[in-house]
């Protein structure tokens, strides 16, 4: 389980559809499809609970919409593409909805539930396997083991046992003879 608290934005006031302020100054005009963004963001109401500094960053991240339109080198509309997904995120668009019941501080999300019910049975077969006949300790002892202590003790027992077979001349020529 996490030890840190999940974060829980504060309660905003609910959004209220707005008229549409005029949009900031600009040499040239501005796109159809940058007029019709900015009047999706006032009338849907989202603009409503924004802060002043949030209402100049729209300003600024409205100039980037226009020149993302523009835009014909791939290059270029892959970067505005970027800088603009990530200013409408600052601005709380793509978020979900704020939930109307706070979660309680210990709720546990499904990924969560099921990590620990893997953990759980890793540990449930670290505790049942059985000790080996030729383990030199108490029981006491294999139990405390960690896994990768009993790997350990597995992998050397496994080279032990090739060299004494690799050093018994009599079983090399009798593995020669076989093959």
């Amino acid at each position: 389980m996490s030890h840190t608290r999940p974060h829980t934005p504060p309660v905003s006031p609910k959004p209220v559809p707005m008229a549409v302020p005029s949009m900031p100054a600009k040499r040239g005009r501005w796109l159809a499809a940058t007029r019709r963004t900015w009047a999706a963001w006032w009338a849907g109401g989202s603009a409503s609970t924004w802060s002043p500094a949030q209402v100049m960053a729209a300003e600024r991240l409205i100039v980037l919409i226009d020149d993302l339109g523009r835009a014909s080198d791939p290059r270029e509309r892959r970067l505005l593409g970027e800088a603009v997904r990530l200013q409408e995120g600052r601005l709380g668009f793509g978020k979900p909805p704020l939930p109307t019941t706070p979660e309680p501080d210990n709720a546990v999300t499904e990924l969560e539930r099921r990590r620990e019910e893997r953990r759980a049975d890793r540990q449930r077969e670290h505790d049942e396997e059985p000790m080996p006949a030729d383990y030199a300790g108490t029981e006491h002892e294999w139990r405390a083991m960690s896994r990768r202590e009993r790997f350990d003790f597995n992998a050397f027992k496994t080279y032990e046992e090739w060299e004494r077979e690799s050093a018994d001349p009599e079983r090399r020529t009798a593995q020669r003879g076989a093959q």
